[in-house]
């Protein structure tokens, strides 16, 4: 069976890969790193996190849905859309027959900002033009260098993978092959929060109330004991955690665990979440950590989010696509792929207005640059650039009047 008839067999609806699971499922589910807390840390179980899962999702959203255009640079130094180009087709409609583009770059975004790595499969046609994209699950991916020129060698499902079939998207790297991994380095804060996690559901599921001791200053005999452990168990079973409860023999209640008031739990909960935030660079507003937040300081914070976070990966996405999805030739005529993110960095309205006054003012914006901003058609006539009166270039005399 063919790499490619292997591919399609793996994601089929009807493939029972329960039954027989291969290697890289097996790994997902039993697999992860050991957190100092002694929690498993998978992707499954990082997920659960609900700050993980919110920094993911607010990274890869804009990724997966803000447009990726295809431009070609002009000799003029101006730059146009290119339409008609089989790899612009495919990242703006219909990837493969399942996806929409929205779908597979978001897939594609999401394991990205998760593990730092994520990788695309081009299906190419006779003439070798790529044809169509799946997104793959970076587990099903090895790499091995015993080549004999020392290359990498791609294996999607223990298959070889020609290297030119392959989108393979890097994170930040110290090497520039392999990505650091974010689990890898965030495990410890994401173990712990997911320690205070299921410390908490403990805790609830528990009545609000962890194991007490109870003790006597005299002999109980069987009876007695019986008699109290019936006492308990009547009043869990009936939920009536904070009824009355009758003691004998002179016996005490001794509480032997702390509560989660003692240990600060809230505090630290917020505290791990703030971490992992920072892990992923994502302001804790954006995850709902809204302490410190006002709204000035949110606005700002935005923009250094896209600023930061988002026009980073966006850069690391569009020349990895421009490397494998575009020829050289295209490459050397000007061919390039970028986001358009200014909706992401725009401010209020009063802001933009303001800052479209000034550069209409001074003459490096014309009418129809701020309608395209504003995502209005042009009119007739908005193409003229204003000069300013008073404005000359330096060293000329002002003519006379």
């Amino acid at each position: 069976m063919s790499l490619w008839s292997r591919f399609k067999a793996a994601i089929s609806p009807s493939n029972a890969i329960l039954a027989n699971p291969e290697q890289w499922l097996v790994d997902a589910f039993l697999g992860g790193l050991t957190a100092r807390s002694g929690v498993n840390v998978t992707e499954l179980t990082a997920l659960g996190v609900p700050t993980v899962y919110s920094c993911v999702n607010v990274i890869s959203d804009p990724l997966g849905t803000l447009p990726l255009i295809l431009y070609r640079r002009k000799p003029d130094g101006t730059k146009e859309r290119v339409l008609d180009h089989r790899a612009s087709q495919l990242l703006t409609g219909k990837p493969n027959p399942e996806m929409t583009a929205i779908d597979m770059l978001g897939a594609n975004a999401w394991q990205l900002c998760l593990r730092q790595r994520s990788f695309i499969y081009i299906n190419r046609d006779g003439g070798g033009r790529p044809a169509e994209l799946w997104p793959i699950e970076p587990r099903r991916i090895t790499t091995d260098r015993a080549t004999p020129d020392n290359s990498i060698q791609y294996y999607l499902d223990s298959s070889k993978v020609d290297r030119g079939d392959l989108i393979h998207f890097r994170g930040q790297t110290n090497n520039g092959i392999q990505s650091i991994d974010t689990l890898q380095v965030g495990r410890d804060s994401i173990g712990l929060a997911i320690s205070l996690a299921e410390n908490a559901a403990d805790f609830f599921k528990n009545g609000s109330k962890l194991g007490n001791v109870y003790s006597s200053e005299g002999q109980m005999n069987d009876e007695q004991v019986a008699r109290l452990k019936k006492q308990l168990a009547d009043r869990k079973a009936k939920g009536r955690d904070f009824g009355d409860l009758f003691l004998e023999e002179g016996m005490k209640l001794i509480e032997t665990r702390a509560q989660n008031r003692d240990s600060q739990f809230l505090e630290s909960r917020k505290y791990q979440d703030e971490r992992i935030a920072a892990i992923y660079k994502v302001p804790p507003h954006k995850v709902g950590i809204l302490d410190r937040s006002t709204n000035n300081n949110i606005e700002h914070q935005g923009i250094e989010f896209v600023q930061d976070t988002i026009l980073p990966w966006a850069r690391r996405i569009e020349t990895t696509l421009a490397a494998y999805l575009l020829t050289d030739a295209e490459r050397t005529q000007g061919y390039f792929f970028e986001y358009l993110i200014d909706g992401l960095a725009r401010g209020d309205l009063a802001t933009r207005y303001s800052a479209y006054a000034q550069g209409r003012q001074w003459g490096w914006l014309s009418a129809n640059d701020i309608r395209r901003k504003e995502n209005m058609n042009p009119i007739d006539g908005g193409d003229e650039y204003l000069n300013p009166l008073n404005m000359v270039p330096a060293g000329t005399a002002p003519e006379d009047n």
